[in-house]
């Protein structure tokens, strides 16, 4: 049966292809695991081994499995958006909120961490019509040091990657065929993206108006509009419990969640020099203009420059004392994402096949400018960057084989 399976993969091409993926995935999963088990902290906050959120979230856990309601401070409340604390407490009402509960959740996210390389490598295909590069840009992905740590922290960041890379895959499929299916799903998916991580709402339109700018036809235009309503109403159908908990519970419309202060907090460098808010998204807006009329050029370089280089300029990977797995590769990978990534957006702008997903990018990252920036920013745009890199080695293979031999000829530089 091995030799059969051996012979096949020697003939089918694919299959070899498939099969290099299963491994790049099981490698990343192991060491996911490994992390899982193995990686502990000491005295993080409140003297436990977790972080700041992740000792709210297991409290708020607790409080909502013992049916005091859902509530990050309080036992009601819409500070956070459902999507991970309705992940961790499917989990833990299995397995229960102590040691058993919290390590299951991890090992689930060890499982999402290291598939996210599926959808990675099929957008890369889809794109680039290069399986060599789709493969290389998975193993960017699983074995990513930083990706692989976060994965153990009950934190939002695997899970909404995992969604996002699913909704770029089908998003990227909708606007291919145009379907009611692909359309509907792509809705469901962004809305889960958003409901664990609010902050990409304000992009839901982005693909359909970059479709309808490029498209002149009349027929071609209404068939977009029907796509977006499939797409809009599959959104809202994932969105809605929410907004009718919220209704219901705190008699108010709260489309996302309470939490504005990271915009108020990312408007200055020193963000514990200012005072405290009782309406934070107005206070922040009126300090950002007074920042833009009293210090313009301070202000609109921490806004690039300067927040730019605190999301990307060193890998977000802060291990135990004593522990140092992976640690040799952390840097020389993230510096590899970053200029290679980097290179391989503005270049996308260039090419037909690669434009929207470039601007997506850009607004995305963009978006990121507008709170305090932090190194765990960047770990939601790297599945993004090992696309991007792969994209330029394509170019790059393109330019150095011979004109005829069709390497990379889908997305070359035009």
């Amino acid at each position: 049966m091995i030799k059969r399976f051996i012979g096949l993969l020697k003939t089918n091409k694919t299959a070899l292809v498939y099969a290099a993926l299963a491994v790049i995935l099981l490698i990343g999963l192991y060491y996911r695991v490994m992390f899982a088990y193995n990686i502990e902290y000491t005295n993080a906050y409140m003297g436990t081994q977790y972080t700041h959120d992740e000792y709210n979230y297991l409290n708020m856990i607790e409080r909502l499995l013992a049916g005091r309601g859902y509530g990050y401070w309080a036992d009601q409340d819409a500070f956070v958006t459902p999507g991970y604390p309705l992940f961790m407490a499917a989990i833990m009402a299995i397995f229960g909120t102590g040691a058993n509960g919290i390590l299951a959740v991890k090992l689930v996210q060890a499982v999402l961490s290291a598939a996210t390389v599926v959808p990675v490598f099929f957008i890369c295909v889809k794109l680039l019509k290069n399986r060599g590069a789709a493969l290389f840009a998975a193993a960017l992905v699983s074995f990513y040091p930083p990706l692989i740590l976060w994965s153990r922290y009950l934190l939002t960041e695997t899970l909404y990657i995992f969604f996002l890379m699913l909704y770029f895959l089908v998003q990227l499929h909708a606007m291919e065929k145009k379907g009611r299916a692909c359309n509907i799903a792509a809705g469901a998916l962004f809305a889960l993206s958003v409901l664990v991580r609010p902050m990409i709402v304000v992009l839901l339109p982005l693909p359909y108006i970059y479709l309808f700018i490029l498209n002149k036809n009349r027929e071609e235009r209404r068939l977009l509009i029907k796509c977006f309503v499939f797409f809009v109403s599959a959104f809202v159908l994932v969105m809605l419990p929410w907004w009718i908990r919220n209704l219901v519970v705190l008699n108010q419309f709260i489309p996302l969640g309470t939490q504005s202060n990271p915009f108020y907090a990312g408007i200055v460098r020193d963000h514990n020099t200012l005072p405290a808010s009782d309406n934070q998204f107005a206070d922040g807006v009126r300090l950002l203009f007074s920042e833009l009329w009293h210090r313009p050029f301070e202000t609109i370089k921490w806004f690039t420059i300067g927040k730019l280089d605190t999301i990307f300029s060193t890998p977000s990977y802060a291990l135990p004392a004593g522990v140092s797995y992976l640690s040799s590769i952390a840097r020389p990978m993230h510096m590899y994402f970053v200029a290679l990534g980097s290179v391989g957006i503005l270049g996308g702008l260039l090419v037909k096949k690669m434009r929207m997903i470039s601007i997506y990018m850009l607004f995305y990252i963009v978006l990121s400018l507008l709170f305090i920036p932090t190194r765990r920013f960047g770990l939601q745009y790297m599945p993004l960057l090992a696309i991007f890199s792969s994209f330029v080695l394509v170019n790059l293979y393109a330019g150095c084989s011979k004109p005829n031999d069709g390497a990379g000829q889908d997305v070359r530089l035009q």
